[in-house]
């Protein structure tokens, strides 16, 4: 492992996706919790037809059953920002619209995603919540409730390989990091990185799917990324999850400071 004190990295972007498949908010800042998810990302999602969620007893459950990037590409003509005071939706459509959804009276989105909506649907569109949110329940792809970092690095190149500069907001995560060479994020996996008062442990790569080949200001399939990938790489992975080990507030700026076994010291 390469010894990451010589490679001064910083937080750069933050962002949460409060509703699984649209598009997301940057954040200033946020106040992280040990175990959990960014408070509200991810926690709301778009029943496909009936599913297995239920919100008394919020599980994981498969992505298959609510719509999501990689199956309905549509959702990203979307973006959701949740306003934690009004305890409210507030969702713009690429056009500009805007509209303020009470998620206990939710039929404006689930009208607007079904007209919005249109692939692979198998039934009514419905808008599922964990209505306490304080268990940290959210709509991820993994069950664990791990967050998820990306390497700016990385992105640039992939983005040179595909021949494009690509859009950081294709991949979801809720942390960006510029200042680490391409792909060191997998070589820190194991280890623990410290931002401030947060401590964050590296979990395991994230293998990705054409959720990222989806343009973020357009919601087209305009790149063929997972593709690109393996071809350079020999595996789909980009980027990483991560758990909080200690919270804290994070915010835009902050230092990375990497806690590494180096040599095997």
């Amino acid at each position: 492992m390469t010894n990451p004190s010589s490679k001064p990295a910083v937080l750069t972007h933050l962002w949460r996706w409060p509703v699984k498949g649209l598009g997301g908010e940057a954040l200033e800042s946020v106040t992280v919790s040990p175990g959990q998810l960014f408070p509200y990302d991810r926690a709301f999602a778009l029943e496909n037809g009936p599913s297995d969620f239920d919100a008394e007893m919020p599980e994981h459950v498969a992505k298959r059953q609510f719509v999501c990037m990689v199956h309905q590409p549509d959702t990203g003509r979307m973006t959701a920002r949740y306003d934690e005071a009004a305890g409210t939706l507030e969702i713009t459509t690429l056009d500009g619209v805007e509209h303020s959804i009470a998620p206990a009276d939710p039929a404006t989105l689930e009208s607007l995603a079904t007209t919005l909506v249109t692939q692979q649907l198998r039934g009514p569109l419905k808008l599922r919540y964990a209505r306490d949110h304080t268990k940290g329940h959210g709509f991820t792809d993994v069950p664990d409730r791990w967050i998820s970092i990306q390497n700016a690095a990385s992105i640039d190149r992939l983005g040179r390989a595909a021949g494009a500069t690509l859009d950081p907001r294709r991949f979801r995560a809720n942390i960006l990091i510029e200042g680490w060479e391409a792909f060191f994020e997998e070589e820190m996996v194991g280890e623990t990185i410290t931002i401030g008062d947060v401590e964050i442990e590296i979990v395991v790569p994230i293998n990705r799917c054409r959720a990222i080949d989806v343009n973020p200001d357009s919601s087209q399939r305009d790149q063929e990324l997972v593709r690109t990938l393996m071809g350079m790489r020999g595996k789909p992975s980009l980027g990483v999850y991560a758990r909080i080990k200690r919270g804290g507030n994070l915010t835009l700026r902050q230092d990375i400071v990497a806690s590494v076994h180096v040599n095997g010291t």
